[in-house]
């Protein structure tokens, strides 16, 4: 799959929330970030 870079901008709080969450399941932050987006998408 091609991608593509984008930026971003959060809160600072949620940013480290999601990092959390990420380490804790072993995700890098950038593929829990793909991940959500993902399941987001689905439940629509």
């Amino acid at each position: 799959m091609e991608r593509e870079q984008i930026t971003i901008r959060l809160p600072a709080e949620l940013m480290e929330q999601l990092r959390r969450e990420a380490q804790e399941i072993g995700m890098s932050f950038n593929d829990y970030l793909v991940a959500l987006i993902h399941k987001a998408r689905k439940e629509l």
